[in-house]
């Protein structure tokens, strides 16, 4: 009975771990940038990469996924691009 838990918790981790990575890779297939988003339509290429840059989009793709990681643990779901807030439920914050 033990045994059958422990490969139940062992299958359920890969599987959170398999939806976080694909989550992960869509995001960094789709075309354009947060850097894009943040600095508008009229977003110079300066402007784009400062905020790339920032944002820790100029990372490699391992350590922005290991950041991302980290962030996911401590639920901290960053900041929406477009309101400049905390992207999590106000009831969270308090």
């Amino acid at each position: 009975m033990l045994a059958y838990i422990a490969r139940r918790l062992a299958l359920a981790v890969v599987t959170v771990l398999a939806a976080v990575l694909i989550s992960f890779l869509l995001v960094h297939a789709t075309p354009g940038s947060p850097g894009a988003i943040k600095a508008g339509p009229g977003g110079t290429p300066a402007e784009i990469a400062q905020y790339n840059e920032e944002l820790g989009w100029n990372l490699p793709l391992w350590q922005q996924f290991l950041d991302y990681l980290g962030h996911l643990v401590r639920l901290d779901f960053g900041t929406s691009l477009w309101l400049s807030a905390p992207a999590c439920m106000r009831w969270w914050n308090g």
